[in-house]
This record gives C-alpha cells, sequence and structure tokens, in this order.
C-alpha cells in the first residue's frame, strides 16, 4: 500500500490502476491514509467493473482490504480474528491477481497455514485452524464476487476442506465439581463467573459484559444479552444462586456499568485455568461449564429446543449436533416399549439360578418357530 509521509508531517497515499494514478495529500496521520486509501480504491474498481472498460487486474491482496474495511469491520463481532487471517492471505498470496488463482495455489496455501501458524499446545495449528482460513479465503473471494469487483470461478471451491472429527464435549462430573467449587468459591474474583457459568450456561464474553440494566430481578429473574455469537439478543433465567449474587451486586450503581469486575476474559479464563490446576480438574476450560450447564439440563428432561433457547443456540439443529447424545427423552424413555413385543418368561429368575439349561429351554421356547435355536454354553 502506497502511503508515504511528507517532510510537513502529514500523510499522503498514491497507487495506480489500469494506467492511471491516484494521488491524495493532506492525512494527519498513517492510519486515516490507509483508510482512506482502501476506500478510494474501492470506489475506484467499482467504477471499473460496471464500466464497459473493465478490468480483471484486481489483486487478491486489494481485495481483502476492502472486505475487510467494508464487510469485517461493520458487521463482524470477530474482527481482531478476521484482520490476522487476513494478514496471513495477503502475505502468502503477496502481488498475485484473482484471475491467476488456481486450486493448486489453494492447496499450497493449505500447507503454508500450519508450518506458520502456531496452534495453542502445539507447534503447528489443527486442520479445524486450516479450514477456518480456507473459508476466509473463499469468504473474500466470494464476497468480490458478489460486489461485482471480481469475476470468474472462485478458486477455492474447487478444494476440499479437511474432514475433522467432532470434538468431544468435556463437563464437569459429580466428583470434580466436589473438588473444584470449593477452591473456586476461595477466590472472590472468580466465584461470580463461575456462578454464572454453571448456572446459566453463558460465554465467559456474555458474563463479562452484563451490565446493570440488563439484569431483570422481576416478575421472573432474568438478564438480557445484547450481543451473543449467533447475532441474536435473548433472555436467560437466572437460578436463585445466580439472581441473588447479580442483584446484590447491582445496588446503587449506573446502570451503564458492568456489573461483574471490570475485567475481560481472557483473564477470567486464566483465573479459571489456574484454578483447575490446584484442584486437578484436567483439560477442563471455563467454557465446558456452559457444557456442564448443558448436560445437567438435559440430563433431568429439560426438553431440548428450551435449553437451546438458554444458550442462544441459532437453531435447535445446532444443540443437537454437540449435545444431542445427552437429552435422555430421545431413546431411554421409549426402551421400555421392547417389553410389549418380546416375551421372556421366567428368563430372570433362571439366569439368576444360573442354570444354562434351563435359560437354553425359556428362550427357545420364545424362538420355537422364529428363529434357529440358543445355547448359553457356547461363547
Amino acid at each position: 500500500m502506497s502511503v508515504k509521509q511528507l517532510p510537513n508531517g502529514t500523510w499522503y497515499y498514491r497507487f495506480q490502476y489500469v494506467k492511471r494514478s491516484y494521488r491524495k495529500e493532506g492525512f494527519r496521520t498513517k492510519r486515516e491514509a490507509e483508510e482512506a486509501v482502501i476506500v478510494k480504491k474501492a470506489e475506484v474498481q467499482r467504477t471499473e467493473t460496471y464500466s464497459p472498460g473493465y478490468d480483471d487486474r484486481l489483486k487478491l491482496k486489494d481485495l481483502a482490504d476492502i472486505f475487510y474495511k467494508e464487510y469485517v469491520l461493520p458487521y463482524k463481532r470477530s474482527w481482531k480474528g478476521d484482520r490476522a487471517i487476513i494478514r496471513l492471505i495477503k502475505d502468502f498470496f503477496g502481488e498475485k491477481r484473482i484471475k491467476d488463482i488456481t486450486p493448486r495455489d489453494v492447496d499450497a496455501f493449505r500447507q503454508y497455514v500450519p508450518e506458520t501458524v502456531k496452534g495453542k499446545s502445539q507447534p503447528k495449528s489443527s486442520q479445524s485452524t486450516v479450514n477456518r482460513y480456507h473459508a476466509e479465503l473463499k469468504a473474500i473471494i466470494n464476497w468480490g464476487k458478489k460486489k461485482r469487483l471480481c469475476q470468474g470461478e472462485n478458486p477455492a471451491w474447487g478444494v476440499e476442506m479437511a474432514k475433522v472429527e467432532k470434538a468431544r464435549v468435556r463437563f464437569l462430573s459429580p466428583d470434580e465439581e466436589k473438588r473444584l467449587t470449593p477452591i473456586v468459591a476461595k477466590d472472590s474474583r472468580l466465584w461470580p463467573f463461575y456462578v454464572m457459568g454453571l448456572h446459566t450456561g453463558m460465554r465467559v464474553s456474555e458474563i463479562c459484559a452484563i451490565r446493570v440494566k440488563d439484569v431483570i430481578p422481576h416478575p421472573t429473574p432474568m438478564v438480557f444479552v445484547a450481543h451473543s455469537k449467533s447475532k441474536r439478543s435473548r433472555y436467560v433465567p437466572l437460578s436463585e444462586t445466580a439472581a441473588r449474587l447479580l442483584i446484590e451486586r447491582c445496588q446503587g450503581k449506573d446502570p451503564e456499568v458492568r456489573v461483574l469486575d471490570q475485567v475481560n476474559r481472557e483473564t477470567v479464563s486464566q483465573w479459571f485455568k489456574d484454578t483447575c490446576e490446584e484442584a486437578q480438574v484436567k483439560d477442563f476450560t471455563f467454557h465446558c461449564l456452559r457444557h456442564s450447564f448443558t448436560s445437567y439440563m438435559l440430563s433431568r428432561g429439560v426438553p431440548i429446543y428450551k435449553v437451546s433457547k438458554m444458550l442462544g443456540h441459532s437453531t435447535v439443529l445446532t444443540t443437537e449436533q454437540h449435545y444431542g447424545h445427552m437429552d435422555r427423552n430421545v431413546l431411554s424413555e421409549e426402551i421400555h416399549h421392547i417389553d410389549s413385543i418380546i416375551s421372556t418368561p421366567n428368563l430372570e429368575r433362571m439366569l439368576r439360578e444360573e442354570k444354562p439349561e434351563a435359560v437354553n429351554k425359556a428362550v427357545n421356547a420364545v424362538n420355537r418357530d422364529h428363529g434357529p435355536t440358543y445355547d448359553s454354553t457356547q461363547n
């Protein structure tokens, strides 16, 4: 990006597009000039796209800048993560034009990501991370086609993403809860976050963002979540413990003030990690409290569609995909119907008496005209 500083301290940009130069001076900071050049490039490229003299020399790095400025920043809360991914995409593809990118280049990019991006606990990133970078590349080019900034096939579509096994859902067992809760209770900073996570299933970022005006004590204690991962607001019911904790902390505070301590999610996650190590609860993060809340609700017969609303999932299908196996109402309560289909007279008593001959006789009586004979003495 051609952004430079003049002797008088101001900044200017200069770039060339389709044999025409563009320049503007008078910017007070470098960032201001960089933002202005992104907007100008978008304007120029749109003009060239819709005009008869359209030129397909658009570079991927320029499209990525426009995508970030016009789509990521205004509409995505995860803009910081997108910024890092876009930076890597620009570094890899460099000056390459979109029309020159092939599926083989995308394959090479997928191999480049794990060698460059480090994982959380290993030197290389996982295939899930590679898929995320691949999806961002695909989204950039698709957005460019939608805005008529580029044309042709999206080369990222020609490369399959890696199949990744579903992550194991980790939840707090009763024994672990008995070890962990007393230790957390000693930490006055962490305790309210722990209660909210375990009693509501809210994400740590949502808990940190609760303001006084979001707490609704009457008629039913609830907390309003204005911004969630699914981009939908929701009301989360509060247990008696969670409601008392929040309402007490709201007394006498300004409605716009955050209820809990002015800390970010990274700090809370680190506090919780240290506490789990002390309690010897392995491979457990703060987000696993959300899994624990869900497993407790489903194991006690709460309908999955209600749990889905509590969690703030966009659809109940998302809840079923991650937690469907925990819903005891799905299969366990229906298995008793088998008793009305198959009858095994006196079989239970015979099994207790451990008489193989009697067992064989009872089972074969049931299967006399419906299948082979049964011998319990055989392996």
